[in-house]
């Protein structure tokens, strides 16, 4: 069903914003304007001035009445006509702009970032009003009630002869029949003179849709290739992804649209859904070879109103660079509209879905782009970036890549794979390897790179560290360890849902194996935790790592970071200046100082909502009442104290570590009383009771939220 929308000159422009083929920046950060968020562009109609007569004095009398506004307001009238000069020399005011009936172009830069939007998107038009179709060239108008408000309209490429075009509820001047040439009328105008364009008023049905107006003479055929920057525009002025388009019937056995190039497109979304048109657009692709000779697969929003990226088969420019050669964002595009990629935009990329799409020069993989800025949206795009070429074979170490058939030596790079399909992943995105071919004078891994003395390969050069992928810190060799590295966040502040990847990272000590740090050279070195995550399964490794730290282990009290072999010092309460205690890694009680007690403790905490995945291991805990803590999270309670929440002072509540007790045993200390023990909600913990303060504030303060 289509719905009916209000608006002027506005709506071709988010239209335009939406899906021109421009080059993406760097970051393919795209920004689509709809109709969602799009502001009624004011009329701004002086209307037509009358003829200002000259009295004795000599002055100029006013103009008649100005045009309708949209709001159907009588906006202020025009300036005074030709009025005779008056005693003193004075000139009647001159009307600036473009007269109705002229062309108008709204410059391609004129975005609702730029701080002249309100002037640009008038086009230079005296009314205000400058209406397009989908290019950015159309003719000046204004808003009105009846044809006479039409009259006197100068002669411009859309002809001068204009009506009021309206339903109930508003008009506009427009050229031509109007007849309507879209639904079933597929795209077919009877007058040879007229094509079908894009109607941005209401016709007696209420809906936006195609009508029939005069041609632009010398204008490109519907199916043609267009390029407004070039000079190149379409008879009807509906000039959308590289090609002429037009309306047409998704029922009907033979329509306007070129098989070769576009496709009937049923419920075509212009604003996010709310307007739906029936239109030759141009078929999805994966990657260029999808498309037809003389096409290559662009980019653009999905068709749908969907918050996709899709590829789409446009024109090829072969004047433009193409794939895998040097572009400069914002002053040279890509063939067909495809994008610059780089840190500094010095790739054309392309959509692809296996490694050969990307020629010599590129791998394909997987990237998040923007959508929108405000709301953090995000779309996955399968594309060609730049990097070394190779056999693409799929690999978690270098072990992986050995000379093998047609295959040289070659070296494990990182990548970032995954299917995405018209837009939609159909398998999630997942850090791993490929082997790639090894540069000349490379270094091995472990040593210093440089860009005279590149790794072999070249992505995993990190601060000056010829990195490497690994799977354990076995693969790395004496003097580095296996660590995970955010790859990516998929633009949440969640964890959880990060995408990981396991490099070599250079670090001092003996990674022997270790349960706890009486098993490592004391003084020297602690029992380190150290998670591996990303790879089919998240998993912890315990050995010995060098100490930057001081001298007290694993439950010992703590001051700061320094007094710890661990380099870790926890705090267990919320008052300022209390000490703290050493953590660290445990088996049994015996291996905690100062009666803290070995708890098993969420390491990291996995997607899953009902913590199935979370990664525990076991840490020395501080045994003190009243310690703070956090409900399963990271700060949990020793020995055999119950978290539960109390409330303190001004409707602050806050986890406290409290002892247990029960109605028949032994009294609980002064000031408290037993119990039933609530969780981080409030609720009762059911078959629990702890000793809880009667006055949090004056007993557990320890716990109280600052």
């Amino acid at each position: 069903m289509h719905t009916k929308l209000r608006g002027q000159g506005w709506a071709a422009f988010a239209l335009r914003a939406a899906l021109r083929a421009a080059p993406l920046a760097a970051t393919l950060a795209l920004s689509a304007c709809g109709a969602k968020d799009a502001e009624v562009v004011p009329a701004g109609d002086m209307g037509a001035g009358g003829v200002g007569g000259q009295n004795a004095g000599g002055e100029v009398t006013p103009g008649g009445s100005g045009g309708q506004g949209l709001g159907g307001e009588v906006m202020p009238g025009g300036a005074g006509g030709s009025g005779g000069q008056p005693v003193g020399g004075e000139e009647p005011p001159i009307v600036e702009g473009l007269a109705n009936g002229s062309e108008c172009e709204i410059p391609v830069d004129c975005t609702r970032e730029s701080p002249d939007f309100e002037d640009c998107i008038q086009g230079g038009c005296r009314s205000g009003t400058c209406v397009t179709g989908f290019g950015r060239f159309g003719y000046c108008s204004r808003d009105c009630e009846a044809d006479q408000a039409c009259e006197n309209f100068v002669q411009g490429t859309s002809g001068s002869g204009f009506t009021c075009v309206q339903d109930e509820t508003s008009g506009q001047c427009m050229p031509g029949s109007n007849a309507r040439c879209d639904g079933a009328r597929n795209g077919a105008c009877e007058d040879p003179n007229e094509a079908c364009t894009f109607a941005q008023t209401f016709s007696a049905d209420g809906t936006y849709g195609g009508v029939c107006q005069p041609v632009l003479e010398g204008g490109a055929a519907t199916n043609e290739p267009c390029d407004e920057d070039a000079g190149v525009r379409c008879a009807n002025g509906m000039c959308l992804l590289g090609r002429c388009r037009t309306f047409c019937d998704p029922e009907a056995e033979e329509g306007p649209c070129d098989a070769a190039h576009s496709v009937c497109f049923n419920d075509f979304s212009l604003g996010e859904g709310s307007v739906l048109l029936d239109m030759c657009l141009p078929k999805y692709c994966e990657r260029s070879a999808d498309c037809d000779e003389g096409s290559v697969c662009g980019v653009a929003l999905d068709f749908g109103g969907n918050p996709y990226i899709v590829g789409v088969c446009i024109p090829s420019d072969p004047a433009m660079p193409s794939l895998g050669e040097a572009c400069v964002p914002g002053e040279s595009s890509c063939d067909g509209g495809n994008f610059c990629l780089g840190q500094e935009g010095e790739y054309c990329s392309a959509f692809c879905d296996v490694d050969a799409d990307c020629g010599d020069t590129g791998y394909c993989t997987v990237i998040s782009v923007g959508l929108d800025a405000e709301t953090g949206q995000t779309a996955q795009a399968q594309i060609c970036a730049p990097g070394r070429a190779g056999s693409g074979r799929d690999c978690e170490t270098n072990a992986d890549c050995i000379a093998e058939g047609e295959n040289a030596l070659e070296a494990c790079d990182i990548v970032l794979r995954g299917d995405v399909q018209g837009g939609r992943p159909v398998v999630p995105a997942f850090v791993t390897g490929r082997c790639v071919s090894i540069p000349e004078a490379a270094v091995a891994p472990g040593e210093a790179c440089s860009d005279e003395a590149p790794c072999r390969t070249e992505n995993l050069c990190l601060d000056g560290y010829c990195s490497q992928l690994c799977s354990h810190s076995a693969d790395c060799g004496a003097g580095a360890l296996c660590a995970s590295v955010t790859y990516s966040t998929n633009d949440t502040n969640d964890p959880g849902d990060d995408l990981y990847g396991r490099l070599c990272v250079a670090d001092a000590g003996s990674h022997d194996p270790c349960a706890g740090d009486a098993e490592c050279v004391a003084g020297s070195e602690f029992c380190s935790v150290n998670l591996l995550l990303g790879g089919e399964q998240t998993e912890v490794e315990q050995f010995c790592a060098a100490s930057d730290g001081g001298a007290g282990l694993a439950g010992a009290t703590c001051g700061g970071d320094q007094d710890c072999t661990s380099g870790r010092c926890l705090a267990w309460s919320r008052r300022i200046g209390e000490l703290g205690y050493c953590s660290g890694v445990c088996v049994v009680d015996a291996d905690c100082a100062n009666d803290a007690t070995c708890e098993d403790v969420v390491l990291f905490g996995g997607a899953a909502a009902d913590a199935t995945d979370d990664l525990l291991g076991k840490i020395c805990v501080q045994t003190h009442e009243c310690a703070t803590c956090d409900f399963g999270g990271g700060r949990i309670c020793g020995g055999d104290l119950v978290c539960s929440l109390l409330s303190f002072a001004a409707d602050r509540t806050g986890g406290a570590c409290l002892t247990p007790c029960t109605d028949g045993g032994p009294a609980c200390p002064a000031g408290s009383a037993c119990s039933e023990a609530r969780n981080a909600q409030g609720e009762v913990i059911a078959g629990t009771s702890v000793c809880t303060p009667n006055v949090p504030r004056d007993t557990c303060d320890a716990a109280r939220p600052r």
